[in-house]
């Protein structure tokens, strides 16, 4: 089977469905659909660093929150296979008391526009405008 799906961002938090546990491959996706998809900024501490399309800033305790896992340890170790897989790349941001974490998503392209149109971000952001 090949080929996408598109999937609304907000599924994860739609009324429909109880907030619980999200399998590995739920994680995943969320991380996909939760990446800018366009550059943007975050504040970590007192700074505005750059979080560039396809990447996203969370601290591990907001991903253990939001996966609804029960340690930090299960989110840094499931983030540690995703790196060593080379599916992920993350970087530690801010004062070492609450760093944040920089996920990006390697080849985060072929998960948003494989097939499709080459202006989609135009197109996307132009919908979300109005």
């Amino acid at each position: 089977m090949s080929g996408f799906v598109t999937i609304d961002r907000s599924v994860f938090g739609h009324g429909f469905f109880p907030k619980e546990k999200m399998s590995e491959r739920e994680a995943w996706i969320w991380i996909i659909q939760n990446a800018a998809w366009k550059d943007t900024q975050h504040r970590v501490g007192g700074k505005i660093l750059p979080v560039p399309r396809g990447s996203f800033m969370a601290t591990l305790r907001e991903l253990q929150a939001v996966f609804c896992w029960k340690s930090d340890t299960k989110v840094r170790n499931f983030l540690k296979r995703l790196e060593g897989e080379r599916m992920i790349e993350r970087t530690a941001c801010g004062p070492r008391n609450a760093p944040k974490t920089h996920v990006t998503i390697c080849n985060y392209e072929e998960y948003q526009t494989a097939g499709r149109a080459k202006n989609a971000p135009e197109t996307h952001q132009a919908r979300h405008e109005k």
